[in-house]
């Protein structure tokens, strides 16, 4: 579980041990199994993270009632009279920052800590379902219908000597600030909205919006979850994370701070595992025993998009790549791959660059990760030579290709995702050879069949000369629904007639956008006359 762990189990159950001031109770005979881990990375926000996991056990014979749960800290963010808190409730984060811009320990643009719970107690709840891994990254998805992870439900902030906000001094005291009322019974007021709140300082002191602390000093704070019914035997688990984050300024490194947050809470949300593949094109090859080497692929890679869970954006398809891969590799590295060709959509998006880490440089280099020149798409690729040995093809020597498809999201870069998504290189094995005897080839890749029709609203391209078929297609433009303009292919082959492809709407006159059958690009586009 991450790269350093620490795991230990203690319990309340010794009466002696009750005797700070502020709850001085019997033992609950609660047992606290918890797990702290955190991660080692070249590069990564994941550095500064430690993560705990806390399993906490009904041990005894009674039920608590309306029990919270909660998280008390007394960060001092290098010299201790110099700090503030506040707490982010989309987030569910609580942190300390320095007040002003200079720390007597940290120097200038001293950092900002915080506690973030990522998981706060389950409660029963009609209509929702929560969901959680256990232990935390583990392959143990637990679904709990009718339940819902309450998150956190209250900050408290102290301040040493106030009536109302100092520390509480009975367990009565403690168990109003659990509920996020001050120690003398009082609620909380914004002074923004003068509404009651249970979130002291949930402002943003980074912007200056709402409300936050205006002055600094020795901040204790605490984060709160409930109220919950734990019966003897159940558990409740409580997932957070103490975080550290340095910007170029004290507010800066808020921003900073809830940045990572927002980051952590998705990879949390996925097990701690944002990777995405994508799926290759079904590629396909053929040999007209002139030399020539074609490989034509399916559309598709261009009817899909892949979700990028960091950012809760998209991987959208920006083109192909083909592929020579050395005939002599088993596992083929990068350095026995040879770019041939990239087809790329005419959007105005060519060369991509991007931040890329690089181990025995210790940074990043910006550069170029995916070239690009807007030729348009195409799904077929003669070749008449070896590119790897610039030589021609040999008859009967097995020759290795790939074709890739690759998807491009913005809004990657460093500590992210990167910007182009590509997938993985399947091997095309081909064997040029003469056409077997007796097979009759009429066209070549790449022709065009005439139709009967002269507004060129259907143009058949050949992709695979050898697939052709001695039938007659008819195409049949319509609408269907929302009376949307489609049309379906009808192939009339010994006498039956069978739908080749059916109702596809789309009619941009482009390989892109082409359906493919029997060795055919079937391309559809309307004529627009002008009077």
């Amino acid at each position: 579980m991450g790269d350093q762990t620490m795991f230990y189990s203690y319990t309340d159950g010794y009466p002696e041990a009750h005797n700070n001031y502020a709850g001085r109770t019997a033992p609950l005979k609660a047992q606290i199994l918890q797990t702290n881990f955190s991660f080692i990375k070249s590069y990564s926000f994941l550095n500064d993270i430690i993560i705990s996991e806390l399993r906490i056990i009904n041990k005894g014979n009674l039920p608590w009632t309306k029990c919270y749960m909660a998280i008390w800290t007394d960060d001092d963010l290098g010299m201790p009279n110099d700090d503030a808190a506040a707490c982010d409730t989309n987030l569910n984060l609580g942190y300390t920052y320095n007040f002003t811009n200079n720390d007597g320990f940290y120097g200038s643009a001293p950092p900002a800590v915080g506690f973030l719970l990522l998981k706060g107690q389950t409660v029963p709840s009609v209509g929702d379902t929560v969901k959680y891994y256990s232990p935390l990254l583990s392959n143990n998805l637990m679904i709990k219908p009718g339940y819902k992870d309450l998150g956190m439900t209250a900050f408290m902030l102290y301040t040493g000597g106030n009536p109302s906000l100092g520390d509480p001094s009975n367990y009565r005291e403690s168990y109003y600030n659990l509920q996020g009322i001050r120690r003398d019974g009082t609620p909380w007021v914004n002074p923004t909205t003068n509404q009651i709140t249970k979130f002291a300082f949930s402002g943003d002191p980074s912007t200056g919006e709402g409300w936050y602390i205006l002055d600094g000093g020795d901040r204790r704070s605490l984060q709160c979850s409930g109220p919950s019914t734990v019966n003897p035997g159940d558990t409740q688990t409580i997932v957070f994370a103490q975080i550290i984050s340095r910007s170029v300024s004290n507010l800066a490194s808020i921003r900073s701070l809830k940045l990572v947050s927002s980051r952590l809470q998705k990879y949390f949300d996925n097990n701690f595992d944002i990777s995405v593949s994508a799926k290759p094109p079904a590629a396909e090859h053929y040999s007209s025993g002139n030399g020539n080497v074609s490989i034509s692929w399916n559309d598709s890679a261009e009817r899909v998009k892949y979700l990028n869970k960091f950012s809760d954006t998209y991987f959208n398809f920006q083109g192909y790549n083909i592929y020579q891969i050395n005939s002599y590799s088993v596992n083929p590295s990068e350095d026995d791959t040879v770019l041939i060709k990239t087809f790329d959509i005419k959007d105005g998006i060519k060369d991509i660059k991007d931040s890329v880490y690089y181990e025995e440089q210790q940074g990043f280099l910006y550069g170029i990760v995916q070239k690009g020149s807007d030729n348009g798409i195409s799904r077929f690729i003669e070749l008449n030579k070896d590119t790897i040995s610039n030589r021609n093809f040999i008859n009967g020597t097995e020759y290795k290709f790939a074709v890739t498809a690759y998807y491009y999201d913005p809004s990657g870069g460093p500590y992210t995702l990167p910007k182009v998504l590509e997938s993985p290189k399947k091997i095309l094995k081909v064997v040029p050879q003469n056409i077997s005897s007796g097979t009759q080839i009429n066209y070549s890749l790449g022709d065009t069949i005439l139709t009967d029709q002269r507004d060129l609203g259907v143009m058949p391209i050949i992709i695979d000369p050898v697939k052709l078929l001695n039938a007659t297609y008819t195409s049949v433009f319509g609408t269907g629904v929302n009376n949307i303009l489609n049309w379906t292919l009808t192939r009339n082959y010994e006498r039956q007639q069978h739908c080749a492809l059916s109702e596809y709407g789309r009619f941009f006159g482009t390989q892109d956008t082409a359906k493919s059958s029997d060795g055919l690009f079937f391309i559809h586009r309307l004529s627009v006359t002008q009077a």
